[in-house]
């Protein structure tokens, strides 16, 4: 399973810090540069969205939290 943590309203232009944070976090999960312009079989299995939701057409939203939600990868 992938995972990555980004805001998505600086796409493209990730700041890292989110993500960074999150590869000593989810030590069961394999987390990656948050990156979603990229062919589909390369798409992380999830993302949490910070602060802002997330628009991608191959995204679902499965939670909301107080600061943002997370998004499973539609088949």
């Amino acid at each position: 399973m992938t995972v990555t943590v980004c805001k998505p309203g600086e796409a493209p232009h990730y700041d890292t810090t989110e993500y960074s944070t999150a590869m000593g976090i989810l030590e069961r999960q394999r987390v990656i540069a948050p990156n979603l312009d990229v062919d589909e079989a390369q798409l992380p299995d999830y993302v949490v969205a910070l602060r802002d939701p997330l628009d991608h057409p191959r995204y679902r939203l499965v939670r909301k939290f107080e600061e943002g939600a997370l998004y499973a990868r539609t088949r």
